[in-house]
């Protein structure tokens, strides 16, 4: 394994090398920037410390998605339909270097904390009791919030504008991560062969959310529930490492093709305006290619795609930052003081992420009560102060997703640790949208609200075990 990944090592520094003498520095960059991300999962394995650095890796996964696979495919892609990402395009990709360097040297340190475990056993698998109880609970959960959610019309809250504190929507996203739980049980619940009638609850289940996300015009929602499905299925124990492969790697392909689909169905006005069966009936047209669009930029799926990975409202700030070279340092970050007061309390509480409002009074963003765009936490910490802070806030945020991720595995509850394992990777993997107060909230106030919720379902999943076994054993 050390000498594949050595040979690796090279290859990729002697491609970043060429690229460079080529004139592709941005490329050239980007490259440079996979570099700490690999060097991250190597060493997670290497001394089986993945699940310690799994919030971590994920987070650095997400910002090297979005500031290096969307935004050389927008710079290297688009400019032939007219498209130009930005004018700073250098500076973007030294700002990422620092993001993915910094982030992985946060990591590390985190682990030399006294106290702080350094090796965890890597996926330890779960009961078949705990599983198999946990999937029924955890079902009458997604089944009760599902119904509450057609009945509130939360399926259609995307079209409503912002949610207001005593709505029933604001609730029920807020215990939004406890359904896709399910998901992750029902993964764990896979058995090899993977096509047969052991297996037809949960490729039934997944496939019906698939379905039912779709019609709602979500696609978080349903890579949400496919990765939890996924990570899951590791978690079962019961499939070989090289199936799993082989899956993730349909489901890389299969996601890009669902994103690009449903993008094409959205822009779509009988969408926005028709029930579910006109919903069902504009993505079967897509897929058919049966509709033709009006030549509108945004019609495009590959520029929809990229724009919608890359986030180029971040862009925006970094050009303007280096223009006017002025930083703009803690500014709102008295918020900080209202972070653990719930929403429904003060009622008029001012959002801890202000990205959106910056983005509307200082560069002129179209944000409504609609609509709305992400600063990402990079743009941010470059406005806020410069290139030391993109590298200091990026350091510190992985040095504490990192003591999360190690406190989590002190869990002793089998269940409760791969759970929240999971709920967070995911937070973690879209904290390159939020500004740094944004980020703030997430992994401090967020991450405390679902730990609570969580550990109440795990307990009655847990007290349900006990109840089984007393019954059994009488």
């Amino acid at each position: 394994m050390f000498i594949k990944s050595s040979i690796f090592l090279i290859i990729n520094l002697i491609v970043v090398i060429v690229c460079a003498l080529l004139g592709l520095l941005e490329l050239s960059l980007g490259l440079l920037a996979f570099i700490p991300l690999f060097l991250i999962i190597y060493i997670s394995f290497l001394d089986k410390s993945v699940e310690l650095r799994l919030l971590s890796i994920a987070h650095m996964t997400g910002q090297f998605s979005c500031w290096v696979i969307g935004f050389l495919g927008c710079f290297y892609i688009l400019p032939s339909t007219g498209y130009q990402i930005g004018k700073h395009t250098i500076t973007t990709m030294i700002l990422i270097n620092l993001v993915m360097w910094a982030s992985l040297i946060g990591s590390l340190m985190a682990l030399k904390v006294r106290g702080l475990p350094k090796m965890q056993i890597l996926f330890s698998p779960l009961s078949t009791q705990l599983t198999s109880n946990g999937v029924v609970i955890t079902g009458i959960v997604f089944v009760l919030s599902s119904l509450s959610n057609f009945i509130f019309g939360y399926y259609d809250a995307r079209y409503a504008g912002n949610v207001s504190s005593d709505s029933p929507l604001y609730f029920l996203g807020a215990i939004s991560s406890l359904q896709y739980l399910f998901f992750f049980l029902l993964g764990t619940r896979l058995q090899v062969p993977l096509i047969s009638h052991k297996n037809f609850f949960p490729l039934f289940s997944i496939s019906f959310t698939v379905i039912l996300s779709s019609m709602a015009g979500g696609r978080e929602p349903v890579i949400r529930s496919i990765l939890f499905f996924f990570i899951g299925s590791i978690y079962g124990g019961k499939i070989k490492f090289a199936i799993l492969r082989n899956i993730f790697l349909f489901l890389v392909p299969f996601l890009l093709a669902f994103i690009i689909i449903l993008g094409y169905a959205r822009a779509e006005q009988r969408f926005y305006n028709g029930d579910f069966s006109d919903r069902l009936a504009t993505i079967s047209q897509v897929m058919l290619g049966k509709i033709e669009f009006q030549g509108n930029e945004y019609d495009d799926p590959v520029f929809g795609l990229l724009t919608r990975i890359t986030e180029p409202t971040g862009q925006l700030v970094i050009d303007a930052v280096t223009d006017r070279q002025k930083y703009i340092g803690l500014q709102n970050f008295e918020r900080i003081t209202s972070i653990f007061i719930p929403k429904f309390i003060t009622g008029e509480k001012l959002p801890l992420d202000d990205g959106s409002e910056r983005l509307r009074d200082n560069y002129g963003v179209n944000i409504t009560e609609f609509t709305s765009a992400p600063i990402t936490f990079m743009a941010d910490s470059f406005e806020r102060g410069g290139y030391l802070m993109v590298f200091f806030a990026s350091l510190i945020l992985s040095f504490w997703l990192t003591c999360v991720g190690s406190f989590l595995s002190l869990i002793k509850q089998p269940l409760l640790k791969p759970a929240l394992l999971c709920s967070f990777s995911f937070v973690s993997l879209r904290l390159y949208t939020p500004s740094i107060l944004g980020v703030i909230s997430t992994v401090s106030y967020s991450f405390l609200r679902d730990f609570i919720l969580i550990s109440l379902l795990i307990s009655i999943i847990k007290f349900s075990v006990k109840v089984s076994f007393k019954g059994q054993t009488k």
